[in-house]
């Protein structure tokens, strides 16, 4: 027999004895049953201190029972007092399922999800722990690529108008001020700037104070580059700002514009060949993306198709077809069509296979044009997975 809270001990005891005493003092001119009435009075403030104490008594060890402690873990010696020959256990994921019992009495913060089923056909008793203040987890991606905006994700508790402050390579780049006491969820964002491995820096403050610091890892890679292939009924405003962008993003191009009937004018970015009079299989090999307009498309020879067509769907190489007016057909070799639905969604059907895009704005200046995989009539699709796959 013994008591949990054993620290409570020297202010129950006291506490209910002078109470006995005052109570016992002011019912005594009362001689009626008096003696009855202190019993009667200690049987309740002993009640009442037990109920503050948490009594339990030694039981015998039950084979069935494991108690497994957790991150966390706050009720250990109570427990020890509680289940003095039962095995007790600390956490780990090596831990099979095999080597727990039908009854488990768990404290802490718990399992991972992924270990649950552990847990499966077992009596299980939590007990959980109290909950942290302050950053009690951190979701985050470790790989980021330069010019790639990242975010990592705060849960947070007791930290009601606290600051939580982002820095990368010794600069603040993003902070958020936490509303509440209770558990939240927060985002900080960052955007590395140059390749290598870093260290982000988590910072609370309260009151002009550092309460907390963690510091992320993360590794920088330059992002992957790719070699496109433009080609172009004559030169056009368009084109020039699309090669320009995609050469400011480090990507590969090389622009094939027609001047006349044989003749070709030649831009190249990267590549080691000046001149690209046809289409072939050794050809698109060099090329991650062809952009092409749809009136040059549908002029391809037989052979010049069938390289197109071999890259799509054994290489994975991207088409962009452009597609500048209602006249401009798209050849019915390509096997595909787009239809038209509500708030500016569209249906794009390739070889009987149906895909959902949807609009990203007009082709402009101010479009990403690098993100579409379609345009027709001068708006800007992107598709939801590769054409060719």
């Amino acid at each position: 027999m013994g008591v949990l809270k054993t620290d409570l001990l020297w202010y129950v005891i006291p506490t209910m004895l002078v109470l006995f005493s005052l109570l016992a003092f002011l019912d005594s001119k009362n001689g009626k049953l008096y003696v009855s009435r202190l019993v009667a009075l200690a049987v309740v403030l002993i009640s009442i201190g037990l109920l503050y104490l948490e009594p339990f008594y030694f039981a015998a060890a039950d084979v069935d029972t494991v108690i497994i402690t957790t991150d966390g873990a706050n009720k250990e010696d109570s427990l020890r007092l509680k289940y003095p020959n039962n095995k007790f256990i600390e956490w780990s994921d090596t831990i099979n399922a095999s080597d727990l019992k039908n009854h488990v009495v768990i404290n802490g913060y718990g399992f991972p999800e992924y270990d649950l089923y552990k847990l499966e056909g077992k009596k299980v008793d939590f007990i959980p722990a109290d909950k942290p203040s302050g950053i009690i987890d951190v979701n985050y991606n470790s790989i980021a690529n330069v010019g790639e905006n990242r975010a990592v994700q705060l849960k947070v508790n007791d930290l009601k108008d606290s600051w939580i402050k982002l820095s990368m390579l010794g600069d603040v780049v993003d902070s958020v001020q936490v509303a509440t006491d209770s558990m939240e969820l927060v985002a900080l964002n960052f955007t590395p700037l140059i390749a290598g491995k870093s260290l982000l820096k988590l910072i609370v403050e309260n009151n002009t104070s550092i309460s907390q610091e963690e510091q992320l890892p993360v590794v920088v890679q330059e992002p992957d580059k790719s070699a496109v292939l433009m080609l172009n009924d004559q030169p056009t405003f368009e084109s020039r700002f699309l090669k320009n962008h995609l050469i400011e993003q480090g990507h590969k191009v090389f622009v094939r514009s027609k001047i006349t009937t044989e003749r070709f004018r030649y831009e190249n970015s990267g590549f080691e060949f000046d001149k690209l009079p046809y289409l072939s299989d050794h050809v698109l090999s060099e090329f991650d993306l062809l952009v092409i307009p749809a009136t040059i498309i549908s002029n391809l020879s037989r052979t010049e198709r069938l390289s197109i067509e071999k890259k799509i769907r054994e290489s994975g190489l991207g088409l962009l077809v452009l597609v500048s007016s209602a006249s401009d057909k798209i050849p019915s070799w390509l096997d595909f069509s787009v239809q038209a639905l509500e708030d500016e969604k569209y249906q794009l059907e390739l070889s009987n296979k149906r895909i959902a895009v949807e609009s990203i704005g007009n082709i402009s200046s101010k479009n990403v044009l690098s993100e579409c995989h379609l345009a027709a009539n001068e708006v800007c699709l992107k598709v939801t997975q590769p054409l060719g796959q």
